[in-house]
């Protein structure tokens, strides 16, 4: 037993020298070769010349790559990331060929902490010798690459999602088969989503998906060169399979696999074509063309029946009860806003969202679970336009203009909780909160008009000023009577202190 403790220790001991070394020598190349180091040619040329000489020796340093300690193999990627980086005239068409087979078919490397390391070597030889993907077998590697993608980057998404869309920009477009290439890829990426076991990764996933996609739009023509029509083509199909089709399907049947059925079954080719009259639009404008003139006379239409699709769908699914999914599809509605007609589309929300019948027919009460998904839309909206206003998200598209959400229903609804009795709803005060502007310093918007939001606070003050004539202390009782000119304007007719009490409490939390 001590001899094999012994020996143990002694490999223990020879792996951490190696790892040692590499990461020395990596060091020693970043320092010494740098465009940035400031040294003499000779020296430099020393440095090469044992750089080169160590390489050869080592055959690429390619034996440590199928080392079973993961820090070794980490080190070598760091290390080979050195020699790219800074010194690639050194690799003969030879070492090249080697190295393509080993650093391109890395994606079958399966532990986690050989990942960054890895990601920095293949970035790093696809952009010196972008031709090494077309000198090798592109179809073994790219399956390594999807098989990668599709176990979830082998536990590394946090480190692995992000750089994916580097990988795609360092891709020569001779080395990949278009619309095949990216649907593989996106395919496999969301496949890989049944191994993300936390919040992060979630999240690392979805950034790149969006990052990926915004990548596509911008740099299609690198693999359409036949024309504005093919790439407009190209486009529509990628994200008619993989957004629609794929993650849009997946989600809602995550969701709600009767609601699912209803929307993709049936409704899928009305939104498939209104996205494709969207990628009509983007690229007659980007080729400064004038519209045809049937686009011209069918916009009006194709408008209409998108507002009654929106209607239809995606309100109702949005605003239903309050539950554990309300604030992601309360993002979703918000981000189907669009300026060109977003007065339609608040108006069409807002009336969902109000439960019109009470507030028409002069009830004081609201249905409390109506009242949390408004109080909670509102919330999301101004946030959406806070950030618009500072800048973080400028994708969206939100008006911060007061004029844009004003609505009558919505300030009906407004006065009717502010005027309302005991007992309050659990979530009335948080709605009047967010249809003032919001508890935060920094939020600005306010939802009802201006005639309104003073009918609200002297609602409130009326309420409190009821508590305040039955203190004890003669000194507040007189403030109270201050406050209300008229006596009979602070009679609300309660003859219980608990009520009064109520009334009081939520006129501070409003």
């Amino acid at each position: 037993m001590l001899g094999f403790n012994l020996v143990e220790s002694i490999v223990v001991g020879i792996v951490r020298v190696i790892s040692s070394a590499l990461l020395s020598l990596a060091t020693l190349i970043d320092v010494l070769l740098s465009p940035e180091a400031k040294h003499s040619s000779k020296a430099r040329e020393k440095t090469i010349s044992c750089a080169q000489k160590l390489l050869v020796a080592h055959k690429c340093f390619t034996g440590f790559l199928k080392s079973e300690n993961a820090a070794t193999r980490s080190s070598t990627y760091t290390v080979l990331s050195s020699y790219i980086k800074n010194i690639p005239q050194v690799f003969d068409e030879e070492n090249i060929n080697t190295l393509s087979r080993n650093i391109l078919g890395a994606f079958q490397e399966k532990d986690p902490a050989c990942h960054s390391s890895m990601w920095d070597a293949i970035l790093q030889f696809s952009q010196k010798f972008p031709d090494s993907w077309t000198n090798t077998n592109q179809k073994n590697i790219l399956n390594q690459l999807f098989n990668f993608l599709r176990n979830g980057c082998f536990g590394s998404q946090q480190v692995s999602y992000p750089v994916l869309v580097l990988l795609l920009d360092v891709l020569p477009p001779k080395a990949i088969q278009r619309e095949k290439f990216f649907l593989n890829f996106f395919q496999n990426l969301w496949a890989g989503r049944s191994l993300s076991h936390s919040l992060n990764a979630w999240v690392a996933l979805f950034s790149e998906i969006r990052e990926c996609c915004l990548w596509l739009v911008r740099n299609a023509s690198r693999f359409c060169d036949d024309g504005a029509d093919a790439i407009n083509h190209f486009l529509y199909t990628i994200f008619e399979k993989i957004i629609l089709k794929l993650v849009w399907d997946d989600y809602l049947n995550f969701v709600s696999p009767n609601y699912q059925e209803k929307v993709i079954s049936r409704d899928s080719k009305e939104l498939s074509g209104f996205v494709k009259d969207k990628f009509d639009k983007i690229n007659m404008e980007g080729l400064d063309r004038n519209y045809p003139m049937d686009f011209q006379e069918d916009k009006e239409l194709d408008l209409d029946q998108f507002l009654q699709f929106f209607e239809e769908n995606f309100v109702a699914w949005c605003l239903q009860e309050s539950n554990y999914s309300t604030s992601a599809r309360l993002d979703i509605l918000l981000a189907l806003l669009d300026n060109e007609c977003l007065t339609q589309q608040w108006d069409i929300i807002i009336r969902h969202a109000t439960s019109v019948s009470h507030v028409e027919s002069g009830s004081q009460t609201q249905v409390s679970e109506d009242i949390a998904v408004l109080a909670l839309l509102l919330e999301r909206t101004n946030q959406a336009i806070r950030k618009r206003n500072l800048g973080v998200d400028l994708n969206n598209q939100l008006e911060s203009n007061p004029n844009y959400w004003n609505h009558e229903l919505l300030d009906a609804a407004a006065v009717a909780v502010a005027r309302s009795y005991p007992p309050f709803g659990s979530s009335d005060t948080r709605f009047l909160c967010s249809v003032l502007g919001g508890s935060a310093e920094e939020d600005q918007t306010i939802f009802v008009a201006r005639d309104t939001s003073f009918m609200i606070y002297n609602e409130l003050l009326r309420k409190l000023v009821s508590f305040m004539k039955d203190s004890i202390f003669i000194s507040v009782r007189d403030v109270g009577r201050l406050l209300i000119a008229e006596e009979r304007d602070s009679e609300l007719g309660f003859e219980s202190s608990a009520n009064v009490l109520a009334m009081a409490q939520f006129s501070l939390e409003a």
